[in-house]
């Protein structure tokens, strides 16, 4: 959202963030939808107003602190991570860039967090993305390798798409909610 309030360009704010323009439009994309707004100067009222009215309700960060803390991936047509921010690492761990979703899932627990059923990976919100779906503010239990402890994450996850309509690639933004974890 700062980067938006500077009034950067999708490419200028993809270089800065080391992430492709397509990346950043699809994320500007899924904000105006989000606050139901037209353009980029909407959305940063917008989301000012929205934070300081989380923040007079209940004193959290508000939506503008959770995005900033967002973890952002980015993954290819296949399931490989081609961009992990360092947020994303410290929240999900680190994927091996090498291997699909479906051999990520080997690693990682991921479950609902309404039954605490395992998901396969096509259930999981980047398997739905892969699919052509656009999951938003989607919740899901993530257990790293190593840990004990599931934690519940959000996450707003969008297949990027070629000019003909076909899914190239997924964006995911994810954010720890601290309303749970088991």
């Amino acid at each position: 959202m700062a980067l938006l309030s500077q009034g950067l360009s999708n490419r200028d704010i993809g270089a800065r963030l080391g992430i492709s323009e397509q990346a950043v439009k699809a994320v500007v994309s899924r904000l105006l939808a989000r606050f139901n707004v037209r353009n980029r100067a909407s959305l940063v009222r917008a989301a000012i107003a929205d934070t300081r009215t989380e923040e007079r309700e209940d004193g959290r960060n508000g939506t503008v602190g959770r995005l900033a803390d967002a973890g952002i991936v980015i993954f290819d047509a296949e399931g490989h991570v081609l961009f992990m921010n360092d947020r994303a690492s410290a929240l999900a761990g680190s994927f091996d860039e090498g291997h699909s979703l479906q051999e990520q899932m080997e690693h990682y627990v991921v479950r609902d967090p309404q039954t605490g059923r395992p998901l396969e990976p096509t259930q999981t919100p980047v398997g739905r993305a892969l699919s052509g779906e656009n999951v938003v503010d989607g919740h899901f239990l993530i257990r790293r390798p190593g840990e004990q402890v599931d934690t519940l994450l959000r996450t707003n996850t969008s297949p990027l798409r070629d000019s003909h309509g076909r899914v190239t690639g997924v964006i995911s933004l994810f954010w720890y909610d601290p309303t749970r974890s088991s």
